[in-house]
Parts: structure tokens; sequence; C-alpha cells
């Protein structure tokens, strides 16, 4: 798969760094614009860097999009979530 197939599919690439778990999912329509639309997403995955800890160490998958009523309940949690006292457990 082409990053180029991956705008048109409208996929998620969802990427982390296997050393500090930061993870980000970048859009694959900007991702095809600037590294090149016949980029294979194998070749852009080895050109990653964790831009929290530099490490090389990156894994992906490339996934499904959301679907509308998923994205509707993830937004939901997120604004509750926000909205509550954080809370810390004692142990």
């Amino acid at each position: 798969m082409t990053l180029g197939n991956a705008a048109a599919a409208k996929v998620r690439l969802i990427v982390w760094c296997r050393d500090c778990g930061h993870q980000v999912e970048p859009d694959p329509s900007e991702t095809a614009a600037r590294y090149g639309a016949d980029t294979t997403v194998p070749d852009w995955r080895e050109r990653l860097v964790c831009s929290k800890c530099v490490s090389r160490e990156i894994d992906m998958v490339v996934t499904e999009p959301l679907k509308a009523s998923a994205l509707a309940a993830l937004r939901q949690t997120a604004e509750t979530l926000q909205q509550r006292p954080s809370t810390r457990l004692r142990m």
C-alpha cells in the first residue's frame, strides 16, 4: 500500500514509539503530500523518528476509518473526561 492509496481509502495510520509509547495518528492525505503519494507505507515507516525521544523504534498499524457514530462517541467521552476533576488512586 502506498501513502496515496491510504489517503484515497481514508484509512487511519496509527503510529507509536516502542521505546517511550508516544502515539500519533497522522493524516494520510497530508502524509502523502509531504512524503510522496508513491511512497509505500513500510518505506515511510522506516523514515520515522519519535518526536518525543528521537527513537527509531517505530511501529504502526493501518486500519479502517472510524465510523461517524464511533467518532461521535469518542468525542463525547473526551469532553466528559475533560469536565471531571482529576483523581489520584492511592496505593
